[in-house]
């Protein structure tokens, strides 16, 4: 099992990151945090997986 960490100032970009990573990958288990830095939302995911790869 390995682990990656996506980073991104907005759901919606997180969101389409993770979807494109499931697409390889058999995740295991997300996850996921918010943080606001100023007027702005921060959002951050840790990921658990399994690589489809052969």
């Amino acid at each position: 099992m390995k682990f990656k960490i996506f980073e991104e100032d907005t759901r919606y970009k997180l969101e389409k990151e993770l979807n494109v990573f499931a697409k390889n990958n058999e995740i295991q288990h997300i996850s996921l945090a918010t943080s606001k830095r100023g007027y702005a939302n921060y959002y951050a995911a840790v990921v658990s997986y399994v690589s489809r790869e052969v």
